[in-house]
């Protein structure tokens, strides 16, 4: 491939970039190895060519085109562009079997990096498939080409084939300015301020827009952009194709209006948005001559759509075509300066202002006939990196419309493109039939989705026909009578005489007039005394509500003055705790079992038979309510939720079948007792004949001996919150066949990877007014990767529903509110009546009069039928106006492995200061947690404080007590440090001279002071002839401030100087 560039270059010229030039150049520093800014054309040669011929026009070509023999020289800091002299292009035909081949030697070529320093910055390349067909690949860098350079190119290699065959002075146009002087005259003109108007208008309506399309993704986003993409292809049906060039017609604007106000729809229907920024190039050939020339051009405009969900598809299109007349009429104020007017938070994951972006073109019929050979388009190589997250590109080719869909690969994976590609031309199809129907109205699935998804809500399991929890447990003591039901230190109970002191306790709580609709409340701890209270309110027909003696008692005060049971069961321990404000009955050995000295309970026993109806107040239903479990919530007060027996059968149901519980398992019972897990915990045990495992003071060794226990009970099947399974080891031996199954809080991908590869685990999801558990994971893989693991599907008798604010089912894909259906749903709230019709709407599928639970948490489907969370509503924080997940966080900073636990909550200890604070249980030092978070995250969501913890504090359920987390002191802040050694004073000081400060924080961003990529060039090149340490522009994004720079220096991450800087030219 030629040209190669000379090393001689005295008598060269250099000119500054131009803005459009300087935009891609510093975004090729972030990159990779590789470049993403490589734009392959390839050409069909179809006739009787002439290579040498050929290699004459294209030498010509580069001659021509002073940009086509240019490199990027470094001086004092800033890019120039550097014309070299030019040499003959020689090509060296390789002979291809097949297009196959064709492309991939083509995928090959194309693979290799630009070297912008030494050039060439295009290459050239040709392939003979046959005597008579041909392929000219025309590598070139960005830098110095655009979709318009393309035709020029084309049409001057025809003239200048034919030329030469004919033995003739070609005849081009004359070009009045080289590429250099176009740059020294952009630039020129934007010194006298002549644009200044026009980028006002661009900071006028922009200034208060998103800057951060917050699309879900498939992978955590990483800290910056690596550029790493691909592409998908499709094509719309020809009669969509019709339909919207008629649109079009009939509504005065052009498809390219119309298309882009469907993309702008599609997704902000994604990322929940009705404000975006689209990104749409224009070719910027406003000055006289430059229409054609070789070079970049283009200018990017960011247009502000306003897809509202209440706003019709009509009105959309209307609004969209004034937003693209305004652009127009200020399209040459340069993207560059319109980003540095508006200085958006500095995010290097992201590109500024805008994410995606939309291009339509027509593409050109005319195929030119030289020297015997057809000149025609063919297909590049497949794309291996994108510039935004992802961006579409519609040509209108032969009365078709061809898309593509450019997306980068850390991000999304195919079959979300590919989904995404689908839901567009759904859109679109819809919209122009029904242009007057809201937006929220007009469907992405197609109705074969639709019907898919409505499969999807509810579980494919076996239904369980509503027994309630008393006949439930009767059957596995008629099955396993004499196996052990409750194990508690050294003290057993066989299930026949659990059943039989529950029976007689039974007895005496209805002869005190205890009965279906009563609430008797339980205040004892964790063990077999709890267990028989609880069947034996069961029995009853009466509701338990526990109490754990272990809460505080103001709660436990607030909790019985709320819910006055009319009974509470405790110990002699409990009678006194605190003043109790209803009849209390003391549960002893005297009440529980036969008379001391008795022996062994009797068969013969009357009062020890099971209980029907008959001796009950009245009959006991399913519909009768079986617990009240008071949860904290937003109200700021716990409020009490009435669980009825219904969905009981469905949850033991589901579980049992699902983690294999058997009469020999034996399942830990660690929930506190006020938590709704410990109903899971125990319908899992006693109703499949299984053991349920108590260990007197089994909380005091989390964190310690914990594994241990596991092992000396010969543990199977255990329930813990992700925060305490990460305070255990993975490397204490577990018992055999263990199975944890892992809820109470969201489950890292980190977490996940560690555990699973050691024992059976399952990833549970359920509020507790949908009886504990809604929805099962399958058994996770030990896998490692980004990718959270699913909650699963929905358990039987369970409907779940992913729906958008007005209540519609949303598509695979597209995160939503979470609602639940089905025979587990709770009665309600004890009392509240307002709480209840609030959470508990109407559900407008199925039969008339259904309810479902608004869940308040944010999830989405999954192409593979699993569901994935995406956070709580209420944990979505805006910081510099980006939207965060405080999940998101928490994840990258618990993968670090010197982190054992962590917590993320954003703090206003000071009125109007917001900001990020980790919680950490680590060995590992504050700047090294704070380096990896920062080599993962973007600025915005790094913690401004990290507080190191001897425990993170835990509610009595296990999980992370956030209310709780002290607030930083000073010493803990990593925020307004002044410099603490030389050499960070030495780096506030370079900060200060490029952004001419008076002074700088050791821990503030470079980049949110305002430093641009111009100003990162010049800091590391201070930095180099100061220091003598060679840092890329890359590394500076990942470690933005003075004492991370300084961090590093001083680990050796950068080398030392040991070769000249990158100055192409003398300076003298």
């Amino acid at each position: 491939m030629q040209p190669k560039d000379s090393q001689d270059r005295r008598g060269d010229r250099d000119f500054p970039l131009s803005l459009a030039q300087e935009r891609i150049w510093a975004s090729e520093q972030l990159a990779d190895a590789g470049s993403h800014y490589g734009t392959p054309v390839v050409f069909a040669l179809r006739g009787d060519l002439d290579p040498g011929l050929l290699e004459e026009a294209l030498t010509h070509i580069v001659e021509r085109h002073e940009v086509l023999r240019s490199v990027v020289s470094i001086a004092s800091g800033s890019p120039r562009f550097v014309v070299v002299p030019a040499h003959p292009v020689r090509l060296d035909p390789q002979d291809v079997a097949s297009e196959q081949e064709m492309t991939e030697r083509v995928s090959a070529a194309t693979a290799a990096p630009f070297d912008l320093l030494h050039g060439p910055l295009v290459r050239f390349g040709l392939y003979r498939l046959g005597p008579a067909d041909h392929r000219l690949l025309v590598d070139i860098h960005h830098l110095i080409f655009d979709g318009v350079s393309a035709g020029v190119l084309v049409q001057e290699l025809a003239e200048l084939l034919a030329a030469g065959a004919e033995g003739r002075t070609p005849e081009l146009p004359v070009l009045p300015i080289a590429y250099g002087q176009y740059a020294v005259a952009q630039r020129r003109t934007l010194d006298e301020g002549l644009l200044g108007s026009q980028i006002e208008h661009w900071y006028s309506r922009l200034k208060d827009a998103s800057f951060a399309l917050d699309l879900p993704t498939d992978y955590p986003r990483p800290a910056r952009m690596s550029f790493h993409g691909a592409s998908h292809s499709f094509t719309l049906p020809a009669s969509l194709g019709v339909e919207l060039a008629e649109a079009a017609r009939r509504w005065s604007v052009t498809p390219y209006v119309v298309m882009l106000a469907g993309w702008a729809a599609v997704l902000g229907r994604y990322a929940g948005q009705e404000d975006l920024l689209v990104g749409t190039p224009m070719a910027g050939r406003t000055e006289p001559g430059t229409e054609d020339m070789i070079g970049m051009f283009v200018n990017v405009l960011a247009l502000r759509v306003r897809p509202e969900r209440d706003q019709t598809f009509l009105g959309l299109v209307n609004q969209t075509r004034q937003a693209s007349i305004e652009g127009l009429v200020h399209q040459e104020a340069p993207i560059e300066k319109v980003i540095e007017r508006l200085r958006p938070p500095r995010d290097p994951s992201r590109n500024p202002l805008f994410q995606t972006a939309f291009v339509y073109d027509e593409a050109l019929e005319e195929s030119p006939h030289a020297a015997g050979v057809t000149i025609e388009g063919a297909a590049p190589p497949p794309r291996t990196a994108s510039k935004l997250d992802l961006s579409i590109e519609v040509v209108e080719r032969d009365g078709r419309l061809e898309a593509e869909i450019e997306y980068a690969t850390d991000l999304f994976a195919p079959e979300t493109i590919r989904r995404i590609a689908t839901h567009y031309t759904t859109f679109l199809a819809n919209a122009v039939r029904s242009p007057n129907r809201p937006l929220c109205e007009i469907p992405l699935a197609s109705q074969e989705e639709h019907a898919l998804l409505m499969t999807r809500q509810s579980g494919d399991g076996a239904s369980y026909d509503p027994v309630v929890l008393p006949s439930l447990f009767e059957a596995q003591v008629g099955r396993h009578p004499d196996a052990c039901a409750v194990s508690f230190g050294a003290l057993r109970w066989s299930y026949r005489q659990l059943n039989e002191r529950a029976n007689r306790l039974a007895r005496a709580l209805s002869a005190r007039g205890m009965g279906p609709e009563e609430l008797v409340g339980v205040a004892l701890p964790s063990g077999p005394l709890l267990v028989l209270a609880i069947l034996a309110i069961s029995k009853a027909g009466a509701a338990f509500l526990p109490l754990d003696p272990a809460y505080p008692a103001k709660r436990i005060e607030y909790i019985v003055g709320d819910a006055r049971p009319a009974l509470l069961l405790t110990d002699a321990i409990g009678a006194t705790a605190q003043p109790w404000t209803m009849p209390v009955l003391v549960l002893d050995e005297q009440q529980t079992g036969r008379d001391k000295g008795t022996g062994a309970d009797s068969d013969s026993d009357s009062e020890a038979a099971n209980l029907s109806d008959a001796h009950r107040s009245h009959p006991l239903t399913p519909a009768h309510p079986a617990y009240v479990i008071y949860t904290s919530g937003s109200t700021g007060t716990p409020k009490g939720v009435t669980v009825t027996h219904e969905g009981l059968a469905g949850l033991s149901g589901a579980q049992i079948e699902a983690f294999g519980v058997r009469s020999d398992s034996r399942v830990l019972q660690f929930a506190s007792p006020s938590f709704d897990a410990s109903v899971s915990e125990l319908c899992m045990a006693l109703l499949s004949g299984a053991t349920a495992v108590f260990v007197p003071g089994l909380h005091d060794f989390v964190g310690g001996s914990f594994e241990a226990v596991l092992v000396r009970e010969t543990v199977t099947h255990v329930t813990l919150p992700p925060s305490v399974l990460a305070s255990l080891s993975p490397d204490e031996e577990l018992p055999a066949d263990l199975t944890v199954v892992v809820a109470g809080e969201s489950l890292t991908a980190d977490l996940a990877a560690r555990w699973s590869g050691r024992c059976r685990m399952f990833n549970a999801y359920g509020p507790t007014e949908a009886t504990v558990c809604a929805t099962l994971s399958g058994p996770l893989t030990g896998k490692a990767g980004n990718e959270p693991p699913p909650i699963g599907r929905p358990i039987a008798d369970t409907r779940i529903l992913v729906l958008d604010e007005g209540l519609r089912p949303l598509p695979v894909g597209v995160a939503g509110e979470l609602y639940l259906g089905g025979a587990g749903l709770a009665r309600g709230y004890l009392g509240r009546p307002d709480l209840t019709a609030a959470g508990f709407v109407a559900c407008p599928f199925g039969p008339a009069g259904g309810r479902m639970y608004r869940t308040g948490d944010r999830a989405r489907w999954r192409d593979d039928g699993n569901l994935e969370f995406v956070g709580r509503r209420d944990d979505q924080v805006k910081m510099n106006g980006f939207r965060i997940e405080l999940g998101e966080i928490e994840n990258v900073i618990a993968a670090h492995p010197g982190v054992e636990q962590t917590a993320v909550v954003v703090r206003e200890d000071r009125p109007g200061l917001r900001h990020v604070v980790a919680y950490v249980v680590a060995q590992a030092p504050d700047e090294e947690i704070l380096a990896h978070a920062a080599s993962q995250l973007p600025d915005y969501m790094l913690p401004s404080a990290v507080v190191r913890l001897r425990n993170l504090p835990l509610t009595t359920n296990g999980k992370v007590d956030r209310r709780n987390l002290p607030a930083p002191d000073d010493r803990t802040s990593v925020t307004d440090r002044g410099p603490g050694t030389a050499r960070e004073q030495q780096l506030c000081k370079l900060i200060c001279e490029v952004l001419d400060l008076a002074a700088v924080g050791v821990d503030e961003s470079f980049f949110e002071l305002g430093g641009q990529s111009l100003h990162a060039v010049r800091l590391l090149s201070r930095i180099r002839g100061v220091m003598g340490v060679e840092i890329g522009i890359k590394a500076l994004f990942q470690a933005p401030t003075a004492a991370l720079l300084a961090a590093r220096i001083d680990s050796g991450q950068f080398a030392a100087i040991t070769r000249p800087a990158l100055i192409g030219r003398d300076e003298s």
